[in-house]
């Protein structure tokens, strides 16, 4: 069987995929998260199982949202 052609099919652990996104300072940077927000998410973490990065981000632009919301009403 050839090597390199299927990827792997080891899951993540959530601690895995939140400590990869915490040691990610481009894409936190990239998108502004402050550590009030990343304080917030660690609220979320128990929620549920995070299985990558985009998971993290679905929260945190459904957090921004609410909270934009509250500000303008």
């Amino acid at each position: 069987m050839a090597t390199g052609i299927f990827k792997s099919s080891r899951r993540k652990l959530p601690r895995d995929v939140w400590n990869e996104f915490l040691g990610d300072a481009e894409l936190l940077g990239k998108n502004h998260i402050t550590d009030d927000e990343l304080a917030i998410l660690k609220e979320f973490a128990p929620l549920g199982v995070v299985t990558c990065n985009g998971d993290i981000l679905f929260i945190l632009a459904t957090i921004r949202c609410g909270r934009d919301k509250k500000q303008g009403a």
